[in-house]
């Protein structure tokens, strides 16, 4: 068995826990009863005049009461058009940031806006810069080149601003830990604002005025505004007390989006304003949408997510966001379509790399990682594209089941990203190793680093150490909203969900969950990335599922097989006529009574151990452990053997196995199970160990001679 092929196979092995907030025994569809604890209570009475609970679907009321959602955002969710969006000048700084931009427009003063070069720092830096234009001014754009000159306000950035001889620079989405490089601006004569959304630790900053969310108080009503969104509210306050143009809340929400900021409060009604006045959008936006839509999809905050953020993010990654900021500010729709189609072939372009760099990544993992012994994948290569390090180190993480670094070398200097897997705290490792490094950072989640290309072997060496200590550590849990059965999946359901978009950050599109479904047909669609099945439910005839990226389990479900899923639920049209669609999340064998391990049931016989065996060696090298689940692991074990093996019976194999020295057994949380070989010097004999006496005592192996 090829090593690609064991590779499919142990992902498909494996499952992890999943959580369904509902409690199905405990559900009520009676809002006067008690929520599980720490949950606030939904209140017909405490509505707003008009509001009633009981005119909505009741699988949108399942849903609210799983989540535990508060009278106020139910409310936000079926009203967004009532949020308030709260006083600009609520930001310390607001005033002064004002009365700064007001003299640069009176003495038409040069202005410089200093952005970022991502989806979020492009909006910015467009709507600012529309805003000027608007009044008069044209201004200097600058965006950092991601592959030369990194992120945010540098020395040398610095540098370059000040040749352009600027009386006035606005910093978007950047700025806040850059106090020495705006005092410098400063002292030069320049007056610099400050506008940026990150953490920041130096509320008394060097600039003129700084203006942060994350620099005012805990209960601040604005801190889930993106950068973008503290430029519009910038342009909010110069506009007081008019409202900004429709075209500055497209491009507000367009980079909230981007940057996956909660959509709750003002950016709920960003992007419900923006969707809803989608027509005033700059014409270089409705280009690109028109030239991203398919089969005239809705416009939406998943549209603005998975087609235009990354075509506007694809420029920056391959260091020509330039193309992208043109786009955002031209007022031509000959040019418009021409910067579409530049980023439409960008984006083909960061994929077409994106799968060849993956590729070479599997080749170098694939040579020496192996499955179930090493706790974290570390590939560099002179050759890695700086631009993707993240995404490819995320599809390393998640294909791999194990956290990833990824390194592109330059100059001898290895800089990377970094991302974890499960619970593990990735930061904390990466940390462990700090004296390696030149620079690291990030969170628990995800981190990026630099060290000199001498100190690697010993970088690696130490974080493996370090990983190697930790606890077992397996997926993240899947967190489901609610069961469903067959009957609750109707298009009046799916019109239902439609209530609750736009979805997004803290507010997902509902996951759900149905058992025993039962599939009637299975096979690999597109290139064979993805899977298309006809399942048969309980009290619902059949219903069409789609699995994304999920075609390599074809090779291991088959016609009858009855699974559980994890899906979205959504409505496809076809030549006219619409139906319930489901689109897998995660999928798995169902569990059913005469599966269930139990060592008082299960028969085994000298054939089935052999057969095991045989299976599992050709699958595992000594030593190397395999994380299953029992269910998935008999399947496939059993798939091709002259009877059914079921959980039960491959469990006490492999207790024996563990008993009798060859291998070691051990339970994890949830379904999942961890085994291995062990070295053996001599001949093991199965039948001398108290197990088998005791199976044999039962009369529960055949051939047991």
């Amino acid at each position: 068995m090829d090593q690609g092929l064991k590779l499919k196979l142990k992902r498909l092995l494996l499952s992890r826990k999943w959580n369904v907030r509902e409690d199905q025994e405990k559900f009520e569809d009676d809002y006067g009863a008690e929520l599980p604890t720490g949950r606030e209570q939904l209140s017909l009475e405490t509505m707003s005049v008009g509001f009633d609970l009981s005119e909505y679907h009741p699988l949108l009321r399942r849903i609210w009461r799983a989540r535990g959602y508060s009278n106020e955002k139910i409310q936000q969710i079926v009203y967004p058009i009532e949020i308030t969006y709260p006083s600009a000048f609520l930001f310390t700084d607001m005033k002064a940031a004002v009365a700064l931009v007001r003299q640069a427009l009176a003495e038409q003063s040069k202005v410089l806006i200093f952005g970022d070069y991502d989806a979020d720092g492009l909006t910015a830096t467009a709507l600012l810069s529309r805003w000027f234009r608007e009044k008069g001014l044209n201004t200097i754009n600058l965006i950092p080149d991601r592959l030369r000159d990194g992120y945010g306000l540098t020395e040398e950035q610095v540098e370059l601003i000040k040749s352009y001889e600027p009386d006035l620079v606005i910093t978007v989405d950047c700025g806040s830990s850059s106090l020495e490089e705006v005092k410098s601006l400063e002292e030069s004569g320049v007056r610099v604002i400050v506008t940026d959304h990150h953490t920041t630790e130096n509320c008394d900053h060097t600039a003129s005025a700084f203006i942060n969310p994350q620099r005012e108080a805990v209960d601040f009503p604005l801190r889930g505004l993106a950068g973008v969104g503290v430029a519009y509210y910038l342009v909010r306050a110069l506009e007081y007390p008019q409202e900004p143009h429709p075209l500055h809340t497209t491009l507000a929400a367009i980079g909230t989006v981007a940057d996956v900021m909660p959509l709750w409060g003002v950016n709920r009604r960003l992007v419900v304003d923006a969707i809803c006045y989608y027509e005033s959008a700059p014409v270089g936006v409705k280009i690109l949408t028109e030239k991203s839509r398919k089969d005239n999809v809705d416009i939406s905050a998943s549209f603005i997510q998975f087609n235009l953020v990354p075509r506007l993010n694809a420029a920056g990654r391959l260091g020509q966001a330039d193309i992208a900021l043109s786009l955002l500010m031209t007022d031509d729709e000959a040019e418009a379509a021409v910067l579409a189609d530049r980023l439409a072939s960008l984006n083909k372009e960061r994929r077409d790399l994106e799968m060849e760099q993956i590729l070479q990544a599997d080749k170098q993992v694939e040579a020496k990682f192996v499955w179930g012994r090493d706790r974290i994948i570390i590939v560099a290569d002179e050759s890695f594209h700086p631009g993707i390090l993240g995404i490819l180190s995320a599809r390393l993480a998640d294909q791999y089941q194990v956290p990833a670094i990824c390194l592109a070398l330059e100059e001898d200097i290895y800089r990377g990203s970094v991302r974890t897997y499960g619970d593990i705290d990735i930061h904390a490792a990466i940390a462990s190793c700090q004296d390696l490094l030149r620079t690291f950072g990030g969170h628990s989640g995800a981190a990026g680093l630099s060290l000199p290309k001498e100190n690697l072997p010993i970088f690696s060496d130490r974080i493996k150490s370090y990983m190697s200590k930790l606890d077992d550590f397996e997926p993240d849990e899947l967190s489901l909203e609610l069961e469903l059965e067959g009957q609750d999946l109707t298009l009046d359901a799916v019109h239902a969900l439609q209530v609750m978009e736009p979805f997004g950050e803290q507010n997902p599109q509902p996951l759900f969950f149905l058992r025993s479904a039962v599939i009637a047909e299975i096979r690999a669609i597109g290139d064979g990335s993805h899977l298309r099945m006809m399942l048969e439910l309980p009290k619902q005839s059949r219903v069409v599922a789609v699995a994304f990226r999920q075609g390599d389990a074809a090779m291991f479900y088959s016609a009858g097989d009855i699974i559980d899923i994890a899906f979205y639920l959504v409505g496809n049209t076809w030549q006219g006529s619409e139906n319930v669609n489901l689109h897998i999340e995660e999928m798995r064998l169902s569990i059913t009574a005469d599966e269930v391990p139990n060592r008082q049931r299960a028969v085994i016989s000298k054939p089935m151990i052999a057969h095991v065996y045989n299976h599992l060696s050709a699958l595992l090298d000594k030593e190397q452990d395999l994380i299953f689940d029992p269910l998935h692991l008999a399947h496939w074990i059993g798939s091709d053997y002259n009877r059914h093996i079921s959980s039960g019976q491959l469990l006490t194999i492999l207790q024996l196995f563990s008993e009798g020295g060859l291998g070691d057994l051990r339970s994890l949380r949830d379904r999942n199970k961890r085994f291995c070989f062990l070295p053996v010097t001599q001949r093991i004999d199965l039948k001398t160990t108290d197990l088998w006496r005791e199976l044999y005592e039962q009369g529960r192996i055949v051939d047991a001679s």
